[in-house]
């Protein structure tokens, strides 16, 4: 059976194959991306600068897969959540990324409230983008070139 990556090289153009690596490598800076507890109760905040430079990085890379090669829109999709505008990814930054992975907003007809989350939810929050996204570029990947 041939893998994934055998494929892509032999059967996507360079433009597919660099966007493609770059989520790739933007859902292992993800990864590396931790939380310690914050100042208020059930709070948290980046666990240090390591942290900071893989979130920085991630929202980088995916910030330049959308300005030069935009694969599908159903991919796109889990990275609005960083742009409440729904416009585009150009605005995909890191303090728009760690907002979303460590608050919690929910909307009610009368308000918009938002809760900090604590480590551990956050931590879920971080894995549960980062398998959403892989799913979604695995589903385009299969949609476009019929695995």
């Amino acid at each position: 059976m041939i893998s994934l990556v055998e494929h892509l090289i032999d059967h996507s153009d360079n433009c597919y194959q660099d966007a493609i690596f770059r989520v790739v490598a933007a859902i292992l800076h993800l990864g590396n991306v931790n939380f310690a507890k914050g100042k208020e109760i059930d709070s948290s905040v980046l666990k240090d600068e390591k942290s900071r430079y893989h979130l920085d990085v991630c929202a980088e890379l995916l910030r330049y897969v959308q300005l030069t090669c935009l694969i599908s829109i159903s991919i796109l999709f889990p990275f609005y959540i960083f742009d409440r505008g729904l416009t585009s990814f150009k605005r995909c930054d890191a303090k728009k990324m760690e907002d979303a992975l460590i608050k919690r907003v929910m909307v009610t007809p009368e308000e918009v409230i938002t809760r900090t989350l604590d480590p551990d939810s956050a931590t879920g929050s971080r894995d549960a983008l980062a398998k959403t996204i892989y799913s979604r570029l695995f589903d385009w990947y299969k949609k476009t070139f019929s695995l």
